[in-house]
């Protein structure tokens, strides 16, 4: 197709599962869908902070909320599969899918330009995939609520600059990572500080989460690196389970359950002498990427 100066063309997509009658829009029905794109991310975008370095900043928070599936509220870590970490290598991971943490980095970006919106309609979509509280969460979902995701090859594709294999899927879902928890509280502890509306729904949720969260952060697991190997102890996500009670505490304090809190807190401290007794090498005095290991 070429097209000349000051020359529009109207182009548009729709994919299928199924055949079917289709009618294409009308030239003035696609006008009229462009106008009202752009004044909603105009509406967005002017609703944003101002942080500095203005428009690379606003730039940035786009691209964040265009990863956010509004249909839904769910927001996935990345739009692509499979490119690689090193040209070349195996570590080639399907990240189009909603993963707890990469979630909370996101609307921890979001709350600093005041964009808050995201964060409550991301709560009303997870209590409808865990149904049955933090015992059945999961470290990533599907857009629209999937739960298997199970992982498999496109062996008959070369990859990005010859980067095999090609993956569809992520295998990581079925880990237990511990850190997502306390990413999970943060997020609800950045509405909690913004003066955003904690639902009875919600508050239930976070109760039941730190309540989880003191039954288990004793276990290994397979860490922010979705290690495939056995579980260890991973430093990063004990100090995430401390992060997940001190953030239920602080709310459950500005509610008045100061007993509540009380327990939650005394957990918190254990979590974090173990911390300091087992996760610091003493020889450097750095932490430990694991203990109970030679990691």
């Amino acid at each position: 197709l070429t097209i000349q100066s000051g020359e529009t063309v109207w182009l548009t997509l729709e994919y299928r599962q199924r055949p079917g009658l289709w009618r294409p829009p009308s030239e003035e029905q696609l006008a009229d869908s462009l106008d009202e794109t752009c004044r909603f991310w105009q509406h967005w975008v002017d609703g944003c902070g101002d942080l500095g370095y203005r428009d690379a900043v606003r730039r940035s928070a786009l691209v964040l909320r265009l990863l956010d599936y509004t249909p839904t509220g769910a927001i996935v870590a990345a739009p692509t599969t499979s490119l690689p970490e090193r040209i070349g290598g195996v570590r080639n991971w399907d990240y189009r899918y909603a993963w707890v943490r990469d979630t909370a980095f996101t609307l921890y970006a979001f709350s600093l330009l005041g964009q808050f919106d995201e964060g409550e309609a991301f709560f009303d979509w997870l209590l409808g995939v865990v149904p049955d509280g933090p015992q059945t969460l999961q470290i990533m979902y599907g857009i629209g609520g999937e739960r298997r995701l199970d992982e498999y090859t496109l062996d008959h594709l070369e990859g990005y600059r010859q980067s095999q294999p090609v993956r569809v899927g992520n295998a990581a879902y079925s880990q237990l990572q511990l850190d997502a928890y306390g990413d999970l509280l943060d997020c609800a502890y950045l509405l909690h500080k913004a003066g955003r509306p904690i639902t009875r729904d919600v508050w239930a949720f976070i109760r039941a989460t730190a309540d989880h969260v003191t039954q288990i952060w004793q276990r290994p697991d397979s860490g922010i690196w979705e290690m495939r190997s056995a579980p260890q102890h991973f430093v990063a996500s004990k100090a995430m389970c401390w992060v997940a009670l001190t953030r239920a505490s602080r709310m459950a304090r500005a509610r008045g359950l100061d007993g509540k809190a009380s327990g939650w807190s005394s957990v918190a401290d254990a979590i974090m002498s173990e911390i300091g007794t087992k996760g610091v090498d003493p020889a450097t005095g750095s932490f430990r990427q694991a203990y109970g290991s030679d990691q």
